[in-house]
């Protein structure tokens, strides 16, 4: 296979840029976001050795829904903190209906905040909690 392969669907349609090929691991990648490309799809791979003879490989692709993880229900997104008082948030559980996913919680700050959290910050990996410890 090589980068003039023919990537195409049984029924005739292109497959590609459903499927694609990487010449360095020698490996087919099929990813597309079309509702219905899910299920099984029989994908042909067609190309020409050096010899001109036609070489055609025929995969059955079981191509699955993956949603992403959500929250099971709305998340705090506004606090009133008072000097000197704590505050604990834990976040509700996060779950993936399509039970393809390890579901993980990242912080990290957004695109328009400063480099830094505020200092009264904390988060607690463990339990999925967040502390607000306001000193001034």
């Amino acid at each position: 296979m090589g980068p003039d392969s023919e990537y195409m669907f049984q029924n005739g349609q292109p497959a590609d840029p459903v499927a694609t090929y990487d010449q360095d691991t020698y490996s087919v990648w099929v990813q597309t976001d079309e509702e219905d490309h899910v299920g099984k799809q029989m994908t042909i791979i067609r190309d020409c050795d050096s010899l001109s003879r036609l070489l055609e490989l025929h995969l059955y692709i079981n191509v699955i829904s993956n949603s992403h993880p959500d929250f099971e229900k709305e998340i705090e997104t506004s606090f009133t903190l008072s000097v000197g008082d704590v505050h604990t948030y834990k976040l509700p559980p996060i779950t993936d209906n399509d039970n393809n996913d390890e579901p993980e919680v990242l912080i990290t700050k957004m695109d328009a905040q400063e480099d830094k959290y505020p200092p009264f910050l904390l988060w607690e990996n463990n339990t999925n909690t967040i502390i607000f410890r306001p000193k001034d």
